[in-house]
């Protein structure tokens, strides 16, 4: 891999992360028409990308992120009045929320592995997974009432919400896209939508990682690899965090029609290129 194409991929991967186009689905796509990679080194780098979009998030909600931790660390300790800091403390309940959206999708994650990652290698339906996500976009913006406040949230949006992450694994469906998009349909706040849908990338990222840490344990590491991973990971990141004030910005505006059109614009570049 040359030094620029590891530039371009992390902007790639560091855009359509946050940005709801799908960035699993784009890297497919691009790596399919533009870039021949070395198989062994493909894992590796998409696995830095990931990281590098990770980094933005902690960079970006920071002091989210800082109040969710301690205050899940002060109340998980007083196993005995998890019920009470539950109803009453919502940054606890957050955290919860979040760990069971997470916990929803890696279950289903694990349950149908095989067939996710026998899409990554059929660009069609990648195209196809683009579309849908174009009319789950377009559709979200015409049904929303945005008038829930933080304070409701409940476990049973954090299940459903967990539940449509799981469909976002097959490349094409964008995972912040289809967040963004049920807790909007949930009625929702837009600030509340994407920050959640943004918290939500933090453990399903690392998780993703870790996993994938033993499929990096088999195949290696060439010395070679190091800076086009490097350049990857830190444009990633930078653009990443552009990314997120972008969308925020765009949800704000109302415009996520704007992002439904692109989504149909490449799908039907590449059947049109396909033939």
């Amino acid at each position: 891999m040359s030094n620029l194409t590891a530039l371009i991929l992390g902007l790639i991967q560091g855009l359509t992360e946050f940005l709801p186009v799908s960035s699993s689905g784009h890297l497919v796509l691009f790596q399919s028409f533009f870039f021949k990679i070395d198989t062994s080194l493909t894992l590796i780098f998409d696995i830095t990308v990931h990281l590098g979009t990770l980094v933005a998030v902690l960079y970006y909600f920071y002091d989210d992120i800082k109040k969710l931790l301690i205050s899940f660390m002060k109340n998980i300790k007083n196993y005995h009045y998890i019920d009470t800091a539950f109803k009453n403390d919502v940054q606890f309940r957050l955290s919860i929320c979040i760990l069971t959206s997470t916990f929803v999708t890696g279950v289903i994650g694990v349950i149908f592995k095989d067939k996710i990652e026998g899409l990554f290698h059929n660009t069609y339906k990648v195209a196809v997974c683009l579309i849908i996500t174009g009319i789950i976009l377009f559709i979200s913006e015409r049904l929303q009432k945005n008038n829930r406040p933080l304070e409701s949230f409940r476990l049973k949006d954090a299940l459903l919400i967990g539940l449509i992450q799981s469909f976002a694994l097959m490349p094409g469906i964008s995972r912040s896209g289809t967040t963004i998009a049920c807790a909007l349909f949930l009625g929702f706040q837009r600030d509340i939508s994407a920050k959640y849908s943004f918290l939500l990338a933090v453990p399903a990222i690392a998780g993703a990682f870790v996993l994938q840490l033993v499929d990096i344990s088999r195949t290696g590491l060439e010395v070679s690899w190091l800076l086009p991973l490097i350049l990857g990971f830190v444009i990633s990141a930078i653009s990443g965090v552009f990314a997120i004030k972008l969308i925020m910005l765009f949800l704000h505006k109302k415009r996520l029609f704007i992002f439904s059109l692109y989504c149909w614009a490449v799908a039907i570049l590449f059947f049109l290129t396909r033939g």
